[in-house]
């Protein structure tokens, strides 16, 4: 796999039998031109195709029976750079995800 500055890893203590998976974007042409988004947790695909404004990735992901923690890969093909659109803001967005909440 080849990595590039639109990937994050994060890797998490299992605290439960499933992680309430929340992620979202915020491209303002996301809804007519959604950005590719593919999620991983333990190497398993939780979601690998468009992913539009209007509607957020919700995943109820099993923890891997035996394991203490759990690694989850998110890459998005493309950035929203606010300042593009006049803001002061000069951040590249990209996948925003909620705090990683178990059940």
């Amino acid at each position: 796999r080849r990595w590039t500055g639109n990937d994050a890893v994060a890797v998490i203590p299992v605290n439960g039998e499933v992680l309430k998976f929340v992620a979202w974007i915020d491209h303002p042409d996301g809804d007519e031109n959604p950005p590719h988004v593919t999620v991983r947790a333990d190497s398993r695909v939780i979601h690998d195709g468009p992913l539009k404004r209007s509607a957020p990735l919700l995943a109820d992901i099993p923890a891997t029976p035996g394991t203490k923690r759990m690694v989850i890969e998110m890459s998005i093909d493309r950035t929203y750079r606010p300042s593009d659109q006049g803001s002061r803001d000069r951040r590249d967005l990209g996948l925003s995800v909620r705090d990683f909440v178990w059940q």
